[in-house]
């Protein structure tokens, strides 16, 4: 086999593997909407303002308390996305009334780890799109590799 063509499969391999790295937390976000639920208390529900990805923007800082499996847990992920993510003021304000101080809320963890938690359990939108991005990118490139696979061996027929 040519240089050329190990390089360029090598290559293939390592974006095919990175391309799937993240499925597994896609997968786990997906098997979250049939996770178990108990009541929970939220505990902290305010806002943090500041420069966040180089822009003024504010942050939701979520804490609730729940029981899973005997143990009081403490939890602060509203979903599966960016915990760190951005919001603009109008998006903040409408988490922070949803989700106040002292009230009770439905926390769904993951039975096999139960101080994995969130309040909105299943794929947002945006983890639905990042993960039809991660399945084509995965498809591109094992259909890719595959190709110069064939390729390869084609060639190496006729010089035999």
């Amino acid at each position: 086999m040519g240089r050329r063509r190990q390089v360029v499969l090598w290559l293939l391999a390592v974006l095919m593997v990175a391309s799937g790295l993240t499925l597994p937390f896609r997968f786990r976000e997906m098997r979250s909407a049939s996770w178990p639920f108990t009541e929970g208390l939220v505990t902290r529900s305010a806002m943090a303002e500041g420069d966040f990805d180089g822009r003024h923007a504010y942050q939701l800082d979520l804490e609730y308390l729940y029981f899973a499996d005997g143990h009081q847990l403490t939890g602060s992920r509203l979903d599966f996305d960016d915990p760190y993510r951005p919001y603009t003021l109008g998006e903040v304000g409408e988490l922070l009334k949803q989700y106040p101080t002292a009230k009770k809320v439905r926390v769904y963890f993951d039975r096999g780890d139960p101080t994995v938690a969130v309040l909105r359990p299943g794929l947002s939108a945006e983890g639905r799109r990042i993960a039809y991005v991660n399945f084509a990118m995965v498809a591109v490139f094992a259909l890719a590799f595959a190709g110069v696979l064939l390729q390869w061996r084609r060639a190496a027929r006729r010089k035999a």
